[in-house]
């Protein structure tokens, strides 16, 4: 009896000796809006390089298309005195945020000061104010992104489209076969996102900021731009009519055959490739229109002031890593924030690499590299309208879009 009472003893000190390194382990809460498979993927790659330094990754992720619900959800904690050790934050609301006083400096030594010079000339305004840098980015996302199925593709001998016209014969095609052509939703952040792809398609570069960073009234106004809703209108008769379904539901559809293709950031991508391929579904991947004009944004996270000056340097150092950036970019669709970082992409993540370095790089207004919050929502707000009713001209839709961005210019 002693002799099993001792080798109970021993197996519990066994146990807690196994459970010493977590029990030594530092916490990190960490605030995002990663709830897909693929996301969930990429987010593993964290926690264990987080778990590698000693550091006890805990989720606080809250679900909501394009970071809507977690970014209200982070607003709540903070005023309540429960701010998150880290969370994701994108886009001009850094600096908004910076501005008050919450995050540390990425500028306090350095090794701080390094990585910020690994990055893009169009990533670091992203996430600094008045030069200094408050957030670490991670990943650049490629907005205007079209997956599909191979499978369903080479059944039909069809390749992705180069022109409108080529684009909307397809889709006749598709759906003249009894599938669904385009596996979107109109919760109005994907709707917007659609609206702002074909922008960029449509629009020339300097049109393209024009609108979504001047809000320049002749352009907004203009025939090109009238055009961009004439489009967007053509596409409604195609759409799946699963309307408020988030985008990994229609990028399921995808897998199984049921629809053709999805207008969606590199994240669908992700998504798909956990597919097994099978004589049903392959996954395809293009720009949308075969274009070389990269719509993006940049996945980064601010460290809260509140958490010591030592931790947030490792926290900082981590995060912006060359090898946790690589293998985190590979599990998440995107191509990595830092520029020297060496990946071995798929084609899709190779051609996004070499149009965001070399092409023209567009900021995505939906997904908050172009502007502030304000203006996003009056963009959604107006997509959105235009799509709900269908009486409405896309002159008035138009006249909308620069009255309301007109408004926020004269507060």
């Amino acid at each position: 009896m002693l002799a099993f009472q001792g080798y109970k003893l021993t197996k519990w000190i066994y146990f807690l000796f196994l459970l010493a390194p977590l029990a030594h382990s530092k916490p990190v809460t960490a605030l995002h809006w990663w709830t897909s498979n693929s996301e969930q993927a990429a987010e593993a790659v964290l926690v264990e390089a987080f778990a590698e330094r000693g550091f006890d990754w805990q989720p606080v992720a809250v679900s909501g298309g394009a970071g809507e619900g977690a970014l209200k959800v982070l607003r709540a904690k903070v005023l309540s005195g429960e701010s998150p050790d880290i969370a994701q934050v994108v886009g001009p609301s850094i600096r908004d945020w910076a501005k008050l006083g919450f995050f540390h400096t990425q500028a306090k030594s350095s090794e701080y000061n390094a990585w910020p010079r690994a990055l893009a000339a169009q990533v670091l305004p992203l996430v600094s104010l008045d030069g200094e840098p408050f957030a670490i980015p991670t990943s650049i996302h490629r907005i205007n992104t079209l997956v599909y199925n191979q499978a369903l593709f080479e059944q039909l001998n069809i390749t992705p489209a180069e022109t409108w016209q080529g684009f909307i014969e397809q889709l006749e095609q598709i759906q003249a076969a009894g599938v669904t052509p385009l596996a979107q939703s109109s919760q109005p952040w994907q709707l917007a996102t659609l609206f702002e792809v074909i922008m960029a398609a449509t629009l020339d570069t300097s049109q393209y900021l024009a609108v979504m960073q001047g809000f320049d009234a002749n352009v907004i106004l203009g025939s090109d731009m009238r055009l961009v809703f004439e489009r967007f209108r053509q596409l409604q008769p195609f759409i799946s009519n699963e309307a408020t379904r988030d985008w990994q539901h229609h990028s399921q559809a995808i897998a199984e055959g049921k629809a053709a293709m999805q207008v969606m950031g590199d994240w669908a991508k992700a998504e798909l490739a956990l597919q097994p391929t099978s004589s049903n579904f392959a996954l395809g991947c293009s720009t949308f229109l075969q274009s070389s004009k990269h719509v993006y944004s940049v996945d980064s996270f601010v460290i809260f002031n509140h958490v010591a000056d030592d931790v947030a340097r490792e926290i900082s150092l981590l995060l912006s890593d060359p090898n946790v950036q690589a293998r985190f970019s590979s599990a998440k669709g995107t191509i990595p924030a830092r520029s020297d970082v060496p990946v071995d992409y798929d084609d899709c993540s190779a051609q996004s690499f070499e149009d965001f370095h070399s092409g023209d790089a567009l900021p995505s207004m939906v997904h908050r590299a172009a502007n502030n919050e304000e203006a996003r929502n009056v963009f959604i707000h107006v997509v959105d309208r235009f799509y709900s009713d269908r009486k409405q001209t896309p002159e008035q839709a138009q006249q909308r879009l620069a009255n309301e961005l007109a408004a926020l210019l004269s507060q």
